[in-house]
Formats: C-alpha cells, sequence, structure tokens
C-alpha cells in the first residue's frame, strides 16, 4: 500500500460531504453533473495515493437515479470500506473501523517501499516535515482532538507503537516520534498530577482515560499525565535507561547534588541563546521553573514544543511553538491567549547513550 496510506481525511471528507448533499438535487440531469464531479474528485484522491479508491465508481446511481439517496450511500460506503481495510491489512492490526494513525502507517509502509528495515533520518526528516507542514500547519490542526475514554482500544495502540519504534534506528527518533504520536495520534491526554513518574510505563496506559480522585486538586478528573510523566514516558519508551524524574529537579540549581535531573542528560542553556537554534534537535527537553516538555520541531528560527500542562480548563497534552531570537511563543495548539507571552526558558542538550558511543 505504502504512501497510499497517507491519505488527506479533510479532502476525504469534504468529497464524501459533497456526494452526500446531492441527494436534494431534483432532476436526473442536475444528479449526473454532480456525481461526475464527486467521481472526478475521488479519483484525483485515488491517483494521490497510489490508487487505494481504484475500482470504486458511480456506475450503480447512474443507472438507478430513481433511488440517488440508497446509490449515494453505497458509494460512500465503498469508499470509506476501501480506505479502513487497506489500512487494516497493511498495518496488520484487526478489524479496527476508523483507522486514525495514517501518520504512522504511512511512515512504516513507505519506509518498507523505499527497502529500508530501519528508517534513516533524512526519510524521518521528511515525515516530520508533511506532518508539520514544514512548520506553516497551524498547530490547533496537529494536536488530537480524540477523547479519551475508559476501555480504549489498547492493544490496537500498544501495536502500532511498537510498529512504529521497531522501524526507528536511534533513540532520539524514537523519544521524538513517541512524543508526537502520544499528542497528535493517540486520544487527548488529560493533565492528572503526579501521573506517571511514580512507575515507568511500557507502552500505552489501559488506566488513561479513567477518573480518579486527584489529590492535589481535591476533586474527580481523568487519569492521563503530568509534564514530567510525559517526558519520562516518551524517554522510557524511546529506549532511555534513566532514573524517573521529577520536574522540581530539573528546574532546580542542584546540578552536582547527585539527585535526579535532566541535567545528567546533558547540557542547559537559555532558549534564547544565541546560535541555539543550531545546536537543539528534536529530542532535547525544554523547561521552565516547574514545568517541562520535548523538543519534536524546529522550523523557522522556532521550537515546537510537546508537554502536558495544567490550567482552569485542564488543557492535557498540548504543542507550542517558541521563537528563540524572542523566547516568545508565537503559536499553541490549545490555549491561543498565550502567544506573545514567555513561556519554556531553557533546554536542555540531551546526549543520548547510543549518540556518545558514536562521537
Amino acid at each position: 500500500m505504502g504512501s497510499s496510506l497517507f491519505v488527506d481525511y479533510d479532502l476525504l471528507n469534504q468529497s464524501i460531504s459533497s456526494i452526500s448533499e446531492f441527494s436534494h438535487l431534483q432532476s436526473e440531469n442536475q444528479v449526473l453533473t454532480a456525481l461526475d464531479s464527486a467521481v472526478s474528485e475521488i479519483s484525483s484522491i485515488s491517483s494521490m495515493h497510489d490508487g487505494c479508491f481504484d475500482g470504486i465508481n458511480a456506475d450503480h446511481i447512474y443507472q438507478n437515479t430513481d433511488d440517488v439517496v440508497s446509490g449515494i450511500s453505497q458509494l460512500v460506503g465503498d469508499i470509506q470500506s476501501s480506505l479502513s481495510s487497506s489500512i487494516e491489512y497493511s498495518l496488520g492490526l484487526g478489524d479496527k473501523k476508523e483507522m486514525q494513525i495514517f501518520d504512522t502507517v504511512y511512515m512504516i509502509d513507505h519506509c518498507e517501499d523505499k527497502g529500508f528495515s530501519t528508517m534513516p533520518y533524512d526519510l524521518f526528516a521528511d515525515y516530520m516535515h508533511q506532518k508539520f507542514g514544514r512548520g506553516e500547519t497551524p498547530l490547533s490542526e496537529i494536536i488530537s482532538k480524540d477523547i479519551l475514554v475508559p476501555g480504549y482500544e489498547t492493544k490496537y495502540y500498544n501495536d502500532a507503537l511498537q510498529k512504529m519504534n521497531e522501524k526507528l534506528p536511534s533513540t532520539r527518533l524514537r523519544v521524538v516520534a513517541d512524543s508526537l504520536y502520544l499528542a497528535t495520534e493517540f486520544p487527548h491526554i488529560s493533565y492528572f498530577w503526579a501521573a506517571g513518574h511514580q512507575k515507568n510505563i511500557d507502552g500505552v496506559n489501559p488506566d488513561w482515560g479513567v477518573v480518579q480522585y486527584d489529590k492535589h486538586f481535591s476533586e474527580n478528573r481523568v487519569f492521563g499525565l503530568d509534564c514530567s510523566g510525559f517526558v519520562n514516558w516518551a524517554l522510557y519508551n524511546g529506549g532511555v535507561s534513566t532514573d524517573l524524574i521529577d520536574c522540581k529537579t530539573a528546574t532546580g540549581t542542584k546540578k552536582d547534588s547527585g539527585e535526579k535531573s535532566y541535567y545528567n542528560l546533558g547540557e542547559s542553556e537559555k532558549i534564547t541563546s544565541e546560535g541555539i537554534y543550531n545546536r537543539v534537535q528534536p529530542g532535547d527537553i525544554a523547561y521552565m521553573k516547574g514545568h517541562i516538555g520535548m523538543v519534536v520541531y524546529k522550523d523557522h528560527n522556532c521550537f515546537t514544543i510537546a508537554h502536558v500542562c495544567d490550567s482552569d480548563e485542564n488543557i492535557g497534552m498540548c504543542l507550542t511553538k517558541i521563537d528563540t531570537t524572542t523566547g516568545l511563543i508565537v503559536d499553541d495548539s490549545s490555549k491561543p491567549d498565550r502567544i506573545g507571552e514567555k513561556y519554556f526558558t531553557d533546554i536542555v542538550e540531551v546526549q543520548y547513550e547510543d549518540e556518545k558511543n558514536k562521537a
């Protein structure tokens, strides 16, 4: 299937919606003209995605314009069935009817199409550029909006995570991909105080989404992660052997005290330091007093940082873009009123073990 699975869902849904709207047209000529346009759109999408909709056509509607609604429903059903079965077959994850992890599928299949058993950096970089629209796509369009509910399909998401990690050859790439996986393809993670840094979680947690009592806020909340819990999760699942770390020690001054600290992973400097854009890479860690996140993308002198944050609205998982020349937020996936404010202040330039070994 290959890159056919990197589907533009917005374009597909627009086409499906436009087909559905034809049901109110009265004359046969109006119906046939509208269907010509719709089928042309679908053919264009199919050609862009290596023919994943080949064999779908509107012949049954042309032959039976007396029952337009039924014919349209069949066409839409054919499209959706073809899409879901193609993706399920490629990923090998069973009977999932609505495929959401299309980015991960694309990355896996695109790598295999090019004959790589693991994904080289330049191919991964290309994948990331497509995800972020080379820095032009608003973060609000990238962040996951799916609701995390109790009993979500743990095995499905774990299998996709595992398949993705198997294709990535370095710790840094796995940490970045896992961070983005949780932020953009997994259902939305809620903030839950102290969750995620009492013990390491291998893969996705079946308890996420369950309402539990949050002792810090003295109220029931949907269980998820807090900021350092998220960073710990990404590091651990990416293959980092490190102690669990609290964001308070990460932003403290006890660099040489022997206490757990992200300082142990690399050197720290201010986010506005001269030349920092050229030194920092995705997979480095951003922090400020009492808060921490993972750098996942860089473009136009800006870092995009994935983090789990709390507020009166309990934002949870978030993507925030900061200009390294000013230290100010220029885009935020979940709280646009933060734009123009200072936020993360420092970056830890992480030295992963496999990078040390190559040095």
